[in-house]
């Protein structure tokens, strides 16, 4: 009984919190950092796009809060993600992304949810072609010193089709 009255305090105290910080926010406001962040996402995509790993890298935020979960379920920092990034997109030829949807919540003034859903085909250096149909990913953007950057993400999707064709 103890636990639950201390959850409830916790999530009324929370609840409140949250509640004031994203009711601050004007509709022009919530409509410009839409703008910000989804110019940011589609920054993200072109970089993606045009082979640019460094430039995708700089996307993200470099700081000790950084964090994102992969699909083997690990929690990998800034420099490992570079990294993996890096040595992915030495095997890659060309990517296509294409946004199916998305959605933003505000948390606060200055941090905000975002939940993007995808599509994405993948041409590797040694004649692959792999089909992302549906990709999910939840990427929590943080303004730091006036620019939108991932503090965090997690991304979910099935493996992908193989639709190299067989000669």
């Amino acid at each position: 009984m103890k636990t639950r009255l201390l959850l409830l305090t916790f999530l009324l105290e929370f609840s409140a919190c949250t509640t004031k910080t994203t009711m601050d926010l004007t509709d022009q406001e919530k409509q410009t950092i839409q703008k910000e962040i989804r110019e940011s996402v589609n920054y993200f995509i072109r970089m993606n796009q045009e082979l640019k790993p460094d430039s995708v890298i700089i996307y993200f935020s470099n700081s000790p809060d950084f964090v994102t979960i992969g699909m083997d379920g690990k929690p990998t920092n800034f420099e490992d993600f570079k990294n993996m990034a890096n040595e992915a997109f030495k095997g890659f030829s060309s990517i296509s992304m294409s946004t199916t949807s998305d959605q933003i919540r505000f948390l606060s003034k200055d941090i905000v949810l975002y939940t993007w859903f995808y599509k994405a085909e993948i041409k590797t250096q040694t004649g692959s072609q792999l089909i992302f149909d549906n990709v999910g990913t939840s990427l929590v953007f943080k303004k730091i010193e006036g620019i939108w950057r991932p503090i965090y993400g997690h991304e979910s999707y099935l493996p992908p089709r193989d639709i190299t064709e067989k000669k």
